[in-house]
């Protein structure tokens, strides 16, 4: 709502920017590797130096080095210390965004905290008090490895009421059937999701 609007933005055009680019990157991440999240760090980095004090943009950093940290290079420690850094950083900006739950829940599922299930879930579940719009394809990802298929599919149906052309969820889709070993549900959903290319 207009009140929430000046804390969740910046004033300055480049480090919004930057962050869109950022945001939109970060929503490709299924079929990236390292060099695609590392551009998405430069984008999320180039937006704080544009305006330091852009606690979204630290937010999503954060998001992002844990991606890194978990989905990328696990065996490089240093990715998962600056997640925590840029959460620390984004929480003292402003306490009140979703987005640093989505960071923090994203090393709590790994083994850097030791993949605590229940910790995880009830991170998103407070990113989306603050914020009902974000983490619901994170929380079917959640679901799906903690084996609960029904809240996963629940949550990416709420997902693409959002953004149907999100493209993480439509990779989550696919890994939700994929690990529940739904192959014919998989390969409907891919060729709906996914209609001009080849499987």
């Amino acid at each position: 709502d207009p009140s929430q609007q000046p804390r969740l933005t910046t004033s300055n055009p480049v480090a919004y920017e930057f962050y869109l680019k950022g945001v939109y990157n970060l929503d490709q991440r299924m079929s990236s590797g390292y060099s695609q999240w590392k551009v998405t760090i430069d984008f999320f980095k180039r937006a704080i130096e544009a305006d330091p004090n852009f606690a979204l943009a630290h937010a999503q950093l954060a998001f992002a080095y844990a991606g890194m940290a978990v989905s990328v290079a696990p065996t490089e420690a240093v990715w998962a210390e600056q997640a925590r850094e840029e959460i620390n950083r984004a929480q003292a900006l402003d306490p009140r965004l979703a987005e640093t739950h989505l960071a923090r829940q994203r090393l709590l599922f790994s083994r850097y905290e030791g993949f605590q299930g229940e910790a995880a879930v009830r991170e998103l579940l407070l990113a989306q008090q603050l914020n009902a719009n974000v983490g619901h394809a994170d929380l079917a990802f959640t679901y799906t490895h903690l084996g609960l298929e029904d809240l996963a599919a629940r949550a990416l149906e709420r997902a693409f009421e959002i953004d149907p052309t999100s493209q993480f969820a439509k990779g989550q889709t696919l890994v939700t059937y994929e690990m529940s070993g739904k192959y014919d549900e998989w390969l409907g959903a891919y060729q709906r999701l996914y209609p001009n290319d080849p499987n």
